[in-house]
């Protein structure tokens, strides 16, 4: 059946296509994993932190506490147990357990005694500690009792790779999905444009029959048709 009018216009397709949409939905999982392990890493590492400085602060409490009490004191790195404690004779001064975020690597208990009289060690060595994907180390000189921890970065050119691989990974999707959609939205707008002009230009020739039809036309065939009207002003427009 034929109609006096110009032709309908095409419907909106300004929706999201699948590919789209599961483009989005695998930025969104990125941004997902890469804010979840550093957040996993970052909580571990505080506690751990805490753990060492807690144990810091105990050794020097008890060479501490063996000068002014003139009585020896002693720290053991219990490995069966997976515990740090210090005591003296007459009292246990503080007793800390490690796990589940430390552990101690020795294959017996350690203990060493601070001197009442000067606060001097009786041992020197190394204690080691595993943690989360880091190694801490406890190095006591002989003498004076003084010690220092070393901290082990073991994994982290690993956890370093793996990050910058997650975030390239991330921006080269967030940038293709960019480019995608303002290519996108350039395309309909310019068809829009084109076509609006074709739909004033049809107003304009003499009344004839047009079929109506459901227009899906790109941009190339608007101009196409563009041109063949200018050409022939009396020919049909659109055909079924």
């Amino acid at each position: 059946m034929t109609k006096t009018a110009a032709c309908r216009q095409p419907l909106n397709k300004n929706g999201f296509t699948l590919i789209e949409t599961l483009l989005v939905l695998a930025v969104v999982s990125i941004i997902f994993i890469c804010s979840f392990f550093p957040a996993a890493d970052l909580l571990a590492r505080l506690a751990e932190k805490e753990l060492i400085s807690e144990i810091r602060s105990t050794i020097i409490y008890t060479q501490l506490y063996a000068l002014s009490s003139k009585e020896d004191a002693t720290i053991i790195f219990d490995n069966k147990a997976n515990c740090f404690s210090a005591s003296s004779k007459q009292t246990t001064l503080n007793t800390i357990a490690l796990s589940p975020h430390l552990k101690l690597t020795a294959n017996n208990a350690v203990s060493m005694k601070f001197s009442g009289q000067n606060g001097n060690i009786n041992k020197f060595g190394s204690i080691k500690l595993h943690g989360h994907n880091r190694e801490y180390r406890f190095i006591f000189q002989i003498g004076k009792g003084r010690f220092r921890i070393e901290e082990n970065n073991g994994f982290l050119l690993l956890e370093s790779l793996f990050s910058l691989f997650l975030l390239t990974t991330f921006l080269t999707l967030f940038l293709s999905f960019s480019i995608h959609t303002v290519n996108k939205l350039s395309d309909q707008k310019q068809s829009t444009y084109l076509y609006q002009q074709l739909y004033e230009h049809s107003l304009l020739l003499p009344q004839k029959s047009f079929k109506s039809v459901e227009l899906q036309i790109t941009s190339e065939q608007i101009e196409k048709e563009l041109v063949l009207c200018a050409a022939t002003p009396t020919k049909k427009i659109c055909t079924k």
